[in-house]
Protein backbone atom coordinates (compact mmCIF):
# COMPACT_ATOMS: atom_id res chain seq x y z
CA UNK A 1 0.00 0.00 0.00
CA UNK A 2 2.90 2.32 0.57
CA UNK A 3 3.46 3.82 -2.50
CA UNK A 4 7.33 4.13 -4.09
CA UNK A 5 6.95 7.60 -5.18
CA UNK A 6 6.28 8.66 -0.87
CA UNK A 7 8.99 6.27 0.33
CA UNK A 8 11.23 7.76 -2.08
CA UNK A 9 10.45 11.17 -1.15
CA UNK A 10 10.59 10.54 2.76
CA UNK A 11 14.68 8.80 1.87
CA UNK A 12 15.50 11.52 -0.41
CA UNK A 13 14.22 14.11 2.38
CA UNK A 14 16.05 12.88 5.15
CA UNK A 15 19.15 12.18 2.67
CA UNK A 16 18.94 15.91 2.05
CA UNK A 17 18.83 16.51 6.18
CA UNK A 18 21.33 14.36 6.62
CA UNK A 19 24.18 16.29 4.40
CA UNK A 20 22.85 19.32 5.31
CA UNK A 21 23.91 17.93 8.87
CA UNK A 22 27.19 17.25 7.22
CA UNK A 23 27.95 20.87 6.19
CA UNK A 24 27.09 22.50 8.97
CA UNK A 25 30.06 20.35 10.99
CA UNK A 26 31.97 20.92 8.68
CA UNK A 27 31.26 24.56 9.07
CA UNK A 28 31.52 24.32 12.63
CA UNK A 29 28.10 24.93 13.41
CA UNK A 30 27.02 22.09 15.66
CA UNK A 31 23.77 23.09 16.90
CA UNK A 32 22.51 23.10 13.66
CA UNK A 33 24.28 20.23 12.65
CA UNK A 34 22.32 18.04 15.65
CA UNK A 35 19.19 19.87 14.26
CA UNK A 36 19.73 18.61 11.06
CA UNK A 37 20.69 15.22 11.93
CA UNK A 38 17.84 14.96 14.21
CA UNK A 39 15.28 15.57 11.15
CA UNK A 40 16.96 13.14 8.90
CA UNK A 41 16.68 10.36 12.11
CA UNK A 42 13.03 11.20 12.44
CA UNK A 43 12.07 11.31 8.75
CA UNK A 44 14.14 7.42 8.58
CA UNK A 45 12.46 6.50 12.18
CA UNK A 46 8.65 7.72 10.09
CA UNK A 47 10.01 5.73 6.70
CA UNK A 48 10.15 2.22 9.19
CA UNK A 49 7.23 2.89 10.79
CA UNK A 50 5.41 3.19 7.71
CA UNK A 51 6.31 0.74 5.95
CA UNK A 52 5.79 -2.04 8.86
CA UNK A 53 2.24 -0.88 9.55
CA UNK A 54 1.60 -0.92 5.57
CA UNK A 55 2.98 -4.24 5.62
CA UNK A 56 1.19 -5.02 8.52
CA UNK A 57 -1.94 -3.93 7.11
CA UNK A 58 -1.30 -6.13 4.25
CA UNK A 59 -0.77 -8.96 5.83
CA UNK A 60 -3.98 -8.64 8.03
CA UNK A 61 -6.37 -6.07 6.20
CA UNK A 62 -9.09 -6.85 8.90
CA UNK A 63 -7.46 -5.24 11.45
CA UNK A 64 -9.08 -1.91 11.81
CA UNK A 65 -7.27 -0.74 14.06
CA UNK A 66 -4.06 -0.92 12.41
CA UNK A 67 -5.63 0.47 9.50
CA UNK A 68 -7.50 3.53 10.81
CA UNK A 69 -3.47 4.17 12.53
CA UNK A 70 -2.41 3.64 9.12
CA UNK A 71 -4.28 6.59 7.21
CA UNK A 72 -3.78 9.12 10.70
CA UNK A 73 -0.03 8.35 8.89
CA UNK A 74 -1.01 8.56 5.17
CA UNK A 75 -2.91 11.99 6.32
CA UNK A 76 -0.06 13.60 8.34
CA UNK A 77 2.07 12.02 5.24
CA UNK A 78 0.22 13.91 3.05
CA UNK A 79 -0.52 10.58 1.13
CA UNK A 80 -4.31 10.88 0.09
CA UNK A 81 -4.47 8.17 -3.01
CA UNK A 82 -2.94 5.70 -0.51
CA UNK A 83 -5.28 7.32 2.12
CA UNK A 84 -8.67 7.28 0.40
CA UNK A 85 -7.91 3.43 -1.08
CA UNK A 86 -7.37 2.76 2.78
CA UNK A 87 -10.45 3.89 3.77
CA UNK A 88 -12.13 2.22 0.57
CA UNK A 89 -10.39 -1.38 1.93
CA UNK A 90 -11.32 -0.69 5.82
CA UNK A 91 -15.21 0.40 4.96
CA UNK A 92 -15.26 -3.03 2.52
CA UNK A 93 -14.59 -5.20 5.85
CA UNK A 94 -16.29 -2.31 8.04
CA UNK A 95 -18.74 -0.85 6.03
CA UNK A 96 -20.48 1.15 9.40
CA UNK A 97 -16.87 2.59 10.18
CA UNK A 98 -18.08 5.84 10.99
CA UNK A 99 -14.25 7.12 11.06
CA UNK A 100 -13.83 5.52 7.70
CA UNK A 101 -16.36 7.06 6.68
CA UNK A 102 -15.84 10.43 7.41
CA UNK A 103 -11.79 10.24 6.55
CA UNK A 104 -13.10 9.17 3.10
CA UNK A 105 -15.27 12.19 2.57
CA UNK A 106 -12.38 14.32 3.34
CA UNK A 107 -9.62 12.82 1.84
CA UNK A 108 -12.02 12.86 -1.62
CA UNK A 109 -12.84 16.63 -1.53
CA UNK A 110 -9.69 17.15 -0.37
CA UNK A 111 -8.27 15.75 -3.52
CA UNK A 112 -11.41 17.34 -5.61
CA UNK A 113 -9.74 20.23 -4.76
CA UNK A 114 -6.18 19.89 -5.12
CA UNK A 115 -6.02 17.45 -7.92
CA UNK A 116 -2.20 18.08 -7.90
CA UNK A 117 -2.38 15.96 -4.36
CA UNK A 118 -3.36 12.65 -6.44
CA UNK A 119 -0.57 9.84 -7.69
CA UNK A 120 -3.99 8.22 -9.42
CA UNK A 121 -6.76 8.13 -10.51
CA UNK A 122 -9.79 8.18 -7.28
CA UNK A 123 -12.67 7.94 -9.68
CA UNK A 124 -15.67 6.19 -7.20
Amino acid sequence: MLSAAQHSHRNEAADAWYSLSRAYRLAGQNKQAEMALSYSDRMRALDVYLTALSNHVTEDPQDIGASLKLASLYSKDGDFTALVNLYKEILHYQPGNVAAKKGLVSAQAYLKAHPEASSTDQSE
